[in-house]
């Protein structure tokens, strides 16, 4: 199981072997989960909070198309400053259960793989590429709300009118539109980002600066697919990914899918560095 806490400490020399199992109350995988999952809600509400701005400013680049200080500067100047936290509202649940489900499927994925004879980076990879698949399922529904309220740029939709717009047509089809570009940006940003993260671990960073790295990583492999993403989950009709990935090209060649780069590094620092200390908070407030 992988511990947050070993990232903290610098007084000693880093293991390199696994480290042992948090104690559960009858040893079980459900109540090892359990303490995941809810540690996880925690962790996910928190990166809400601390990373919702950036992540406004991040939708409007990939689909408005314009670099970050103006999308910042017309959104703050028209909106508000409360205009950063728009598409908050369909997260506050899904942002507790994307914790949880990513928390809570990485530590039994990591449980399940020997570390000794694969390593700490495929470990992490291959656990990274379960959670992923995972998180696909919830994330999809909750990005899809909250991107279609972040580019609005004249007034806010309320989660009654999206939901009842999409009931119309098919409400499970219309929550799960671009669950194919979610799924490739879940799998990729998260084998990355704990592959990363166990490494950094293993060789004794300290929490925050591995929650950084991990962050890093993740937007580094997942975000053309999430530029993808944004464009697909943000337009009313139907757009394939072929003409999602065409669209974004023709407005800047290769980069476009890059588009929001800047800004996500910025946020991975704080928000995993938030994330990871409530986590490890309540792994510990249940040891």
């Amino acid at each position: 199981v992988l511990r947050l806490a070993d990232c903290v400490s610098t007084t000693t020399t880093p293991s390199t072997t696994t480290p042992p199992n948090l104690p559960a109350p009858d040893g079980q995988p459900l109540a090892l989960w359990a303490v995941y999952a809810l540690a996880g809600a925690a962790g996910g509400l928190s990166a809400l909070v601390v990373g919702q701005p950036f992540d406004t400013v991040k939708v409007r680049q990939q689909v408005w198309k314009q670099p970050a200080i103006p999308t910042l500067w017309e959104c703050v100047h028209q909106e508000g400053w409360l205009g950063l936290y728009k598409g908050t509202s369909p997260q506050i649940v899904g942002a507790a259960l994307k914790g949880s489900v990513r928390y809570g499927a990485f530590g039994i994925a990591r449980d399940a793989l020997d570390q000794k004879k694969l390593g700490v980076w495929t470990c992490g990879a291959l656990s990274g590429v379960w959670t992923g698949m995972c998180m696909s399922i919830v994330v999809t529904p909750v990005d899809r709300l909250k991107t279609l309220q972040q580019v609005q740029r004249t007034r806010t939709i309320s989660l009654r009118e999206l939901i009842g717009t999409m009931a119309k047509t098919g409400l499970v089809k219309g929550l799960y539109r671009g669950f194919g570009a979610t799924l490739s940006r879940s799998v990729l940003g998260n084998s990355a980002a704990f592959s990363s993260y166990e490494a950094a671990c293993s060789g004794g960073v300290p929490l925050a600066l591995a929650g950084g790295i991990s962050g890093a990583a993740f937007w580094t492999a997942a975000l053309p697919a999430d530029a993808i993403k944004s464009n697909i989950q943000s337009t009313v009709g139907r757009v394939s990914i072929r003409s999602a990935i065409s669209s974004i090209a023709r407005t800047g060649g290769v980069m476009a899918f890059w588009r929001g780069y800047p800004v996500v590094l910025i946020r991975s620092v704080p928000v995993n560095a938030a994330s990871f200390s409530a986590y490890e908070a309540l792994v510990w407030a249940f040891r």
